[in-house]
């Protein structure tokens, strides 16, 4: 038997008597031996020995460690002692399976999101990359050139490597158990498919390797006109479109006229550098179109040499650019150099609100704690009787205390179990609500989940049951026994008004956030964005950027589907835009007005936006002065913060603007109108200086936005059809109403709110569960007084009033002590709200009146109780 067994194994009888006799035998044998008769041997020896039970326990003591056969006895008692009172284990057990599942199960988020490295070796040493538009301006980036970037990865010497990649989303319509070169059997619809292409030295930057076949070689990086391009696919897509044949390596896809080989399969969970990407190929650096430093497609990724910083890396490529720009005057001179780490650039948008929860969670843990300390107090005040006459027969202080915490201790364990398997579901309700939430689809239950709920109960169990433990067992035995008599009064109890008053100060702290909040999201949805989301359905079709070798067919292709979409019954307007408007996207550029008699040398910093014609009809924003552009007519409209901002009191309209002026290629275009100001870059923004571009929109994955006269909804199928019929070799996607997408764009906004909301109507109702617990607690220990109170004429009013009174007090107290606390707490959520203040008076009118309404209640309803106490039945008790 293992000695951690033994350890806890109880001797049997029949063992302890097997061994005593074994002894015994022993020492007759040794009398006999020095000549001894055998029977006075055997008188001696059981003399000597003593009596059979005192040697039992002798030897019971031998065999076991005497704290841990306390530690059993304790936990046996708390058991038995629990069992006895079912109402009361189960409450404490449902209030910390409440709070420590909910704790656990955002603590798993932010384990999975903040606290986890990256799936890829040594990962603090991956920075991402981009070039900054100017020198001066470094918060403003854009995409890496890839001659730029190949210079870069040449010239540093802070970098192991540096790579880049873009994504695009294309079509895949093969079907098959292959997508194979030979031929298709049919023609099923096409399908989106979303692939990245990569620059060289991807995987070794990223620290990679295909789970089979290989990485790009230098001859795949190399271009060869159409030859067959090599292709890595995803784990996903081994298993979804070869089922995991072992031979896929080395077969042909074909995507289109494309026909790509397959080199490799990633590991299962390589996302980088989105979840959706399927295919990664590689660019070729050597291409003719390549090679011109004024296009930039790529964004970088770099992996740092061991000891160097990120700063010094940044350091040493502003270096290698200073260079370049010397090198390259009329390309370079402006760029300049941005990065971050891909660790940061990943989480850093999901942190503050996944910290928020985390705190809101502890909070409810508190009022958890708080509560069940209350109950345990109640308890044991119930019990107080009992752990007197324990004291007086003989039982320690220290005995009583471990008796108290080994009960606490049981009920936390039990919550805690019960809390990791509500954590277990709820982390996957979780994951499916906060798809937009970076990496939140790696949530699993593994041994760290396991070590907080441990920590967790072992807090709660010191948290709420010590003050408990230790005030019960320094309990006074006389005054304990004195007050059990049937004429004593029952004495008051401050420290359980204590522990309500603290429910309800975290409570209110919740409410009030939770107020804030739902204020702010109300906020974002009733302030007008300039331009009218209802009724416009909106969708997206597959492309890719190759399509630009011949701009004037994918120019037609556009005009053409934007006719197609304008015959179809019920769409008023057709437009085409890079982005949905109202979502958080766009990019700064710098811009120059050199006939508009401003100094040529100041740079207007906008927010640009790609539209084609029929745009500000489709949204609904107004034309203020000029004429929009139409398909003959290309160039600039502006909006009226931008008048107000660069051309005050002046008209625009006529006046040409510059982008890129110091570059070859300058962009010029004439400003055609002024329109109104719209909140095109989020709801949650204010109105930036914008420019919107006029032409058709040719990019890739570009929007299609139609204006209905009815539900957009209804249209879906019809789009689908037109759609196909006119491109049959495209696949439509992201296919909704613009205000799904609106409300898409805000999904971890609105999640935030809603989990907020419900943590704070958690602990309301955990504060109204304690203060009703309390004054129920005190009517129950009060009966006999008021009875009393009752006979001698007090009016039931007054016994009403002089139960209510005290529990309002105390909250009233608690929700001063909340408001308090709440303008402290509220600046860590002032930089998430929209539209509202942190000391928005009418979110902390709602949480403190929405306690002290819950306060009345709790407190009304045992009082009434008291009411109708029947003062004959009690003085009979007497």
């Amino acid at each position: 038997m293992r000695w951690w067994r033994q350890m806890f194994r109880k001797p049997a009888p029949a063992e302890l008597d097997r061994e005593l006799q074994f002894h015994i035998e022993e020492l007759i044998h040794e009398k006999v031996s020095r000549g001894m008769p055998p029977d006075q041997a055997r008188r001696e020896a059981r003399i000597e020995f003593g009596g059979a039970a005192s040697i039992r326990d002798e030897l019971n003591d031998v065999h076991r460690i005497p704290i841990l056969d306390t530690t059993l006895n304790h936990i046996r008692f708390a058991w038995r002692a629990l069992r006895a009172a079912p109402t009361f284990s189960l409450t404490v057990i449902a209030t910390l399976t409440v709070g420590i599942g909910a704790n656990t199960t955002v603590f798993s988020a932010i384990d999975a999101v903040l606290l986890r490295p990256l799936p890829y070796p040594n990962p603090d040493r991956l920075v991402l990359i981009e070039e900054s538009l100017s020198k001066q301006q470094k918060s403003l980036q854009q995409q890496i050139a890839p001659a730029r970037l190949e210079d870069w990865n040449r010239l540093n010497a802070a970098f192991v490597a540096i790579s880049g990649y873009y994504t695009e989303d294309t079509t895949y319509a093969t079907g098959g158990d292959y997508s194979t070169a030979e031929g298709r059997a049919s023609d099923p619809p096409p399908v989106k498919i979303r692939r990245a292409y990569v620059a060289p030295r991807f995987l070794q930057a990223l620290g990679v390797q295909p789970a089979l076949g290989h990485d790009f070689s230098e001859t795949d990086a190399h271009f060869h006109g159409n030859a067959p391009r090599s292709v890595l696919i995803s784990d996903r897509y081994w298993h979804n479109y070869f089922h995991a044949d072992p031979n896929a390596v080395g077969k042909p896809l074909l995507y289109g006229t494309v026909s790509v080989i397959v080199i490799g399969v990633m590991p299962p969970g390589f996302t980088f550098p989105e979840e959706a990407v399927d295919l990664w190929y590689v660019d070729t650096p050597d291409a003719p179109w390549e090679q011109d430093r004024r296009y930039n497609w790529y964004t970088g990724i770099g992996r740092l040499r061991p000891g160097v910083t990120e700063a010094q890396a940044r350091a040493n490529l502003e270096l290698v650019q200073r260079n370049l720009a010397r090198q390259y005057p009329a390309t370079d001179a402006e760029v300049g150099v941005w990065t971050r780490t891909l660790r940061e650039n990943t989480v850093a948008g999901a942190r503050s609100s996944l910290w928020l929860l985390f705190a809101a969670v502890s909070l409810l843990l508190l009022v958890a704690c708080t509560n069940v300390s209350a109950l345990v107090l109640a308890r044991g005040m119930e019990r107080q009787r009992e752990f007197s006459l324990r004291i007086s027969l003989g039982a320690s202080r220290s005995a009583i205390l471990a008796q108290m915490m080994a009960e606490t201790l049981l009920l936390a364990v039990a919550g805690t179990i019960a809390g990791l398997a509500v954590a277990a579901g709820s982390s996957r309700v979780l994951a499916a609500m906060a798809k937009s939430v970076p990496r939140i689809g790696e949530i699993g239950f593994d041994w760290r989940m396991f070590v907080y709920s441990a920590v967790c109960a072992i807090i709660v169990a010191l948290g709420s049951g010590l003050f408990p433990a230790l005030r019960a067992s320094t309990a006074s035995p006389a005054g304990a026994l004195a007050r059990g008599g049937r004429t004593q009064v029952s004495s008051r109890h401050p420290a359980r008004w204590v522990m309500v008053s603290v429910q309800v100060a975290l409570t209110v702290c919740l409410l009030s956030g939770a107020g804030l909040l739902l204020r702010s999201f109300e906020s974002l949805w009733t302030i007008f964005p300039g331009f009218d989301a209802s009724r416009v359905l909106a969708f997206r079709v597959t492309g890719a950027y190759r399509e630009f070798g011949d701009v004037p067919k994918l120019r037609q292709s556009v005009l053409r589907t934007m006719d197609a979409l304008a015959s179809l019954p019920g769409v008023r307007t057709v437009a085409a835009s890079r982005t949905v408007p109202g979502v958080p996207s766009g990019f700064p550029l710098d811009l120059t007005s050199p006939d508009s008699g401003l100094d040529p040398a100041t740079k207007m910093t906008v927010d640009v936006r790609e539209v084609s014609d029929g745009y500000f009809s489709a949204m609904g924003i107004p034309i203020l002065a000029g004429t929009p552009c139409d398909r003959r007519t290309e160039g600039m409209l502006v909006n009226r913060t931008f008048v107000s901002t660069y051309f005050p009191g002046r008209d625009p309209v006529g006046h040409h603007l510059v982008v890129n002026a110091n570059a070859p290629d300058a962009l010029k275009a004439a400003v055609l109108a002024v329109v109104g100001d719209a909140r095109e870059f989020g709801l949650n923004t204010e109105v930036k200086p914008t420019a919107y571009w006029c032409s058709p929109v040719l990019d890739p994955g570009r929007y299609y936005l139609l204006r209905t006269d009815g539900d957009p909804a209804n249209l879906a199928s019809a789009v689908r059809q037109r759609m196909h019929a006119v491109e049959p070799g495209r696949a439509v996607y992201d296919l909704a109403p613009l205000t799904a997408h609106l409300s898409e764009a805000f999904a971890d906004v609105r999640l935030r709110t809603l989990l907020l909301s419900l943590f704070a109507a958690t602990a309301l109702s955990l504060a109204c569960v304690g203060l009703y617990g309390t004054m129920s607690y005190l009517v129950t220990t009060r009966r006999r007084e008021i009875g009393v109170r009752i006979a001698l004429g007090a009016g039931r009013k007054q016994i009403w009033l002089r139960f209510v009174t005290p529990g309002m007090a105390v909250a009233a107290t608690g929700v001063a002590a909340g408001l308090l606390l709440s303008a402290w707490s509220a600046r860590f959520i002032s930089s998430m709200l929209y539209h509202v203040r942190a000391n928005d008076a009418a979110s902390l009118s709602a949480a403190m009146a929405a306690m002290l309404l819950v306060a009345l209640v709790a407190s009304a309803v045992p009082a009434v109780r008291a009411t109708r106490i029947d003062p004959i039945e009690t003085l009979r008790e007497e």
